[in-house]
């Protein structure tokens, strides 16, 4: 589940910063793991665009999320750099495997990024300090 989205010219995580002359999106989620311990990999999450341009990958900070327990809401921090124009439309795309390419199944989430949104994030300055994974609580 996407619980905000936010953008920044610049993140830190762990006393590393990064700067875009683009823009930089951090996505909060919330996850649990269905059946069995697992990962989520971040770096083979997604945001795609309406014309389908996808950003993602292995982003300038390697930010971790928790190692996934069955029945745990573990939040996850995802920084991706983007061009200002990705924000209106725009989903995350979450492969149950290892990338979205994959022949499995890829979860589409609409991250309720409208051009009015879009505008207002895209003029966004400032710092995010992405924040450590936790467990939320139980699902």
């Amino acid at each position: 589940t996407v619980t905000d989205v936010r953008t920044a010219a610049t993140v830190s995580y762990n006393g590393n910063v990064a700067r875009t002359t683009g823009l930089w999106v951090v996505i909060d989620l919330e996850w649990t793991a269905a059946r069995e311990p697992r990962p989520l990999p971040l770096a083979a999450l997604l945001l795609e665009t309406p014309d389908g341009r996808r950003f993602g990958g292995l982003p300038a900070l390697f930010v971790t999320c928790t190692y996934g327990q069955p029945g745990l809401v573990h939040s996850c921090h995802l920084p991706l750099e983007v061009t200002p124009d990705a924000l209106a439309g725009s989903r995350l795309l979450v492969p149950a495997g290892t990338n979205v390419d994959a022949p499995d199944d890829v979860a589409v989430i609409d991250l309720g990024v409208d051009a009015a949104r879009a505008e207002a994030m895209a003029a966004a300055a400032g710092t995010i300090a992405v924040p450590q994974t936790a467990v939320r609580g139980v699902k």
